[in-house]
């Protein structure tokens, strides 16, 4: 800590303190839970069922969309855990702010449904069901088997942000294809 400038050395000492009790707590409490034990197979096995279910053909055009999905959810997940609007107990990595929703779940579902439906009207219907599902449903569950706690936030606030982020990620993702199609055209 040669460079640390005297202001922020209290910072990090607490940064480690922090981490030191989050890694403990993963090797004590997560590591040894039913959640954890639970949530692990049935992760690789969600894997294993998209793997099946994705349209090959349009791979690069479907991981593109789980990537930018899981991309904006991370730092949307960051804001949320670092901001104590949120906090996930028990946790499959020990890394702290990744939560295997972020990840796996919920961009890979919604790729899915990119993948099943085409137009924009079926694609906001699928959209808006499976967020009112993710929001009502699945994070019930989590908060159930404490995989997930609420700090100062609601139920309610996730629905509408999972349905936005489903309409804007699409449009983004058909821009940037509109993109490739119109760079494709035009190349000699």
């Amino acid at each position: 800590m040669d460079k640390v400038p005297a202001n922020y050395e209290k910072v990090l000492r607490s940064l480690e303190e922090t981490k030191s009790a989050f890694m403990e707590h993963y090797r004590i409490y997560s590591l040894n839970s039913w959640q954890f034990w639970t949530v692990l197979p049935l992760s690789i096995a969600f894997i294993v069922i998209v793997w099946r279910l994705i349209d090959r053909r349009r791979l690069q055009e479907l991981l593109f969309f789980a990537l930018v999905w899981e991309a904006v959810a991370q730092v949307l997940d960051d804001i949320g855990t670092n901001f104590l609007l949120w906090t996930y107990p028990i946790k499959v990595t020990p890394l702290y702010t990744i939560f295997i929703n972020n990840v796996f779940y919920i961009p890979l579902t919604f790729m899915l449904v990119y993948q099943y439906f085409r137009s924009w009207r079926s694609y906001a219907i699928a959209s808006l069901i499976y967020s009112a599902i993710v929001a009502f449903v699945v994070e019930p569950i989590h908060i159930w088997a404490d995989l997930y706690l609420m700090l100062n936030w609601k139920l309610i606030y996730s629905f509408p942000i999972y349905f936005a982020l489903a309409l804007l990620i699409r449009w983004f993702v058909e821009k940037v294809r509109g993109f490739q199609v119109h760079a494709n055209k035009n190349d000699p």
